[in-house]
């Protein structure tokens, strides 16, 4: 497809200089946000921006000078909501019915099991779980794991883990950022 790696390097050289001008820009705007950021709250500190630093200057950055409230939008995601409706648009978009099932051994009582069909011909495809929210011990990231494939009779088992907010303990809904949603519907 790309041939050799001189080939590659053709490509992506031109490429980098040109994005680079670019993210220099953005490094440049966020040290001005953290030099204000750290004047106006009387810290002694440098405006260098470090891995850790990115996400907090860019949601300041958003929040004060384009009035994106990250928390604000997190209103319009709850939890229940964007599970429901992302199932919704996986089973139309792959043809598919999703069917809950209640009673079945469980690692945690959080942990969701559903069952996938084929939509037309009501076929059984395979299983999959759902464990949504984090706690001690658990894997710490959102992935997908395929615990059983396909083979002959046998569908395939597969496992959705992440690390979403749970309602809190006075009934609020958990709400996700977007970056949550956008991570629950890739996963």
């Amino acid at each position: 497809m790309s041939g050799t790696p001189e080939a590659i390097d053709a490509f992506t050289t031109p490429l980098l200089e040109k994005v680079r001008r670019g993210a220099d820009a953005d490094i440049a705007k966020l040290s001005e946000v953290k030099e204000a950021f750290l004047k106006e709250k009387g810290i002694e500190g440098d405006s260098k921006i470090r891995a850790w630093d990115s996400s907090f200057y860019s949601a300041l950055l958003l929040k004060k000078e384009y009035g994106v409230d990250q928390d604000k939008i997190a209103e319009y995601f709850p939890l229940d909501h964007v599970v429901t409706v992302t199932m919704e648009i996986y089973q139309e978009l792959m043809s598919v019915v999703f069917t809950e099932i209640t009673s079945f051994d469980k690692w945690h009582p959080d942990v969701k099991l559903y069952k996938v069909d084929d939509k037309d011909s009501g076929n059984k495809i395979g299983f999959f779980y759902l464990d949504l929210h984090p706690r001690d011990g658990k894997y710490n990231h959102a992935a997908i794991f395929h615990l059983l494939k396909r083979w002959k009779e046998q569908g395939s088992v597969d496992c959705m883990m992440c690390n979403m907010p749970s309602a809190s303990l006075d009934g609020k809904a958990a709400l996700l950022r977007h970056g949550d949603v956008v991570t629950f519907f890739h996963e």
